[in-house]
């Protein structure tokens, strides 16, 4: 039997249940094949540039994934929070 985990780069609810993720590999690794599979929300059509909209609309909901998850966002997310970046998961599936 094989768990496959699809998974954004760019999500919060993804990155949110990483720890659940983690948790779930651990306990059944031995007994179970693993495969991670990253997909994209933001890819080709989808792709955005950041606005401070979009920031406001994170923001928000990443509160709720911290309080539902315990999962903390830290200093180098913050920071990306203050640039206009393209938001690609493309980019981020190519590094991982």
């Amino acid at each position: 039997m094989k768990i496959i985990h699809i998974m954004d780069p760019l999500c919060g609810w993804c990155y949110g249940n990483t720890e659940n993720t983690v948790k779930l590999y651990q306990k059944y690794k031995d007994r179970l094949d693993f495969e991670i599979i990253p997909a994209g929300m933001w890819t080709g059509s989808n792709v955005r540039k950041q606005s401070p909209q979009m920031v406001n609309f994170f923001l928000k909901h990443d509160a709720v994934v911290a309080a539902r998850t315990g999962a903390a966002f830290g200093k180098e997310y913050a920071a990306l929070l203050e640039q206009e970046i393209d938001l690609d998961s493309e980019v981020l599936i190519e590094l991982h």
